[in-house]
């Protein structure tokens, strides 16, 4: 499966809701819990960041939870349309892979 840019995700929500994708980026922000956690994820070609939500059911879950804001990761997930939140789709991760980690400082 060949990523797809976030420019191609918010221009063309509609054909890709529903649908499995694989994006990169660099991670932005993120707020992991015991359950389940949200990625702010970035990949330059968009100026809004895209939201993923990824869960215990993950492999790598604990590894995901303590990435650092600057790393770089593939994510594959389904895309999920969010009319009542603040953007209009998210990412439910299904796989989570960590292609370069970033330090904390």
């Amino acid at each position: 499966m060949e990523l797809i840019t976030l420019r191609e995700l918010f221009k063309n929500t509609d054909r890709y809701a529903g649908q499995e994708v694989k994006i990169g980026g660099w991670v932005r922000n993120r707020r992991p819990s015991k359950q389940f956690g949200f990625i702010m994820l970035s990949d330059g070609t968009y100026f809004t960041p895209l939201q993923v939500v990824y869960n215990n059911t993950l492999e790598n879950f604990q590894e995901i939870s303590k990435i650092n804001i600057g790393a770089a990761l593939v994510i594959t997930g389904t895309v999920e349309l969010t009319p009542d939140s603040k953007q209009p789709f998210e990412i439910q991760a299904k796989e989570i892979a960590v292609e370069g980690p970033c330090t904390g400082d």
